[in-house]
Parts: C-alpha cells; sequence; structure tokens
C-alpha cells in the first residue's frame, strides 16, 4: 500500500453521530507513535477547531468544550474501547479498517477521514553526491526484482516495493504542507 490515511470511527448504535458531538466525550487514539492511529487525526481535529486534551484515564471529567483522549496502547484495545463504549470514537488507518473482521467491521461506522500520505519516505540529506543519492535510489528502486532485497522489503512493514514520488518531489511537497500547515478550517 503506497499510501494511507486514518479514520475517525465510533459505533453505529452510539449517540455520536457527528464530530461535533465528541465535545464532553473521549476519543482513544492507538499511541503516541502512531501517524494513522494519533498524529494525522489529533491534528485533523485541531485543524478542524476542535481542542483535545490528553488525559491520563477515561473517566477523568472533559468540558463541553473540549475532546478528551487517552492511548489505548494496541489496535485490539482501541477498538473494543469503542464497541463497549468506553470512548466515543477512535482512529486507526485505513488498512487496520479493512483488517477487521466482518462482525467488528459491521458495528462501526466512519465519521471522517484524513488526507492520503505515502505510507514509508526515503528522504536523503541535501549534501549528498549526487552519484551516490542515483545509486541508493536504483537500488531501492530495484529491491523487488531481487530475492535478497524481497526479503529485505518484507522485514519492512511487508513492503512489496519502492516506489518513486507520484508527481515527484514538488508534488508530494505540496501535498504535505496543505496537508499540515494549511488554516484552519471549520
Amino acid at each position: 500500500m503506497a499510501e494511507y490515511h486514518a479514520a475517525i470511527f465510533t459505533t453505529k448504535n452510539g449517540g455520536t453521530k457527528r464530530l461535533e458531538d465528541l465535545q464532553g466525550k473521549f476519543i482513544a487514539f492507538e499511541d503516541s507513535e502512531s501517524t494513522s492511529g494519533y498524529f494525522l487525526p489529533k491534528l485533523y481535529l485541531t485543524k478542524k477547531g476542535f481542542k483535545l486534551l490528553h488525559k491520563t484515564q477515561n473517566d477523568a471529567k472533559v468540558s463541553s468544550g473540549e475532546i478528551g483522549y487517552i492511548f489505548a496502547g494496541s489496535q485490539e484495545k482501541l477498538v473494543d474501547s469503542v464497541l463497549t463504549k468506553k470512548v466515543a470514537a477512535g482512529a486507526f488507518s485505513n488498512d487496520d479498517h479493512a483488517a477487521l473482521d466482518d462482525s467488528k467491521r459491521s458495528q462501526i461506522t466512519v465519521l471522517a477521514e484524513t488526507a492520503s500520505l505515502p505510507r514509508h519516505l526515503v528522504s536523503i540529506r541535501k549534501d549528498l553526491a549526487p552519484e551516490l543519492a542515483k545509486g541508493l535510489e536504483k537500488a531501492l528502486l530495484s529491491m523487488h526484482q531481487d530475492p535478497a532485497g524481497q526479503s529485505i522489503l518484507q522485514k519492512a512493514d511487508g513492503t512489496t516495493k519502492f516506489d518513486a514520488l507520484p508527481g515527484g518531489e514538488l508534488a508530494v511537497r505540496q501535498r504535505l504542507l496543505d496537508t499540515y500547515y494549511s488554516p484552519q478550517k471549520k
């Protein structure tokens, strides 16, 4: 999967029908190191004008003008916290959503999705010798054609191959700027 995004979800039979319903309630994020399970959905909600406040427990008080958040620690605990209504919503990647068993997937509904971003980026320092940079690019883009390269790729999150950036570096840079630095929207 070359790109992925975050999904903010809730139970189908709960009282949360839209993002505004999260105010005064809790959302569970996977962990503080997760791009799709924390960073992207938190940024998305913040840019929509919501105030998020980290709490250590989901029984703490949350004012009506904020959304409290906790970390579930794993995808399984995250989904279970939403399904048992310990929290009003959760956030994970679109591929986590697709990997849910049919029973759990049928019990949730997606409230919002963030912009899609490249799954993994390889960057090099600006002053790297051009011939070394070209050699590195060639090696990475051809790894999938070699059994040893395939083995290495598989160990990197089940990666099947590296691709050149769609639209080139400038297009991806613009997408990242639009995602991370655009003005708040309501």
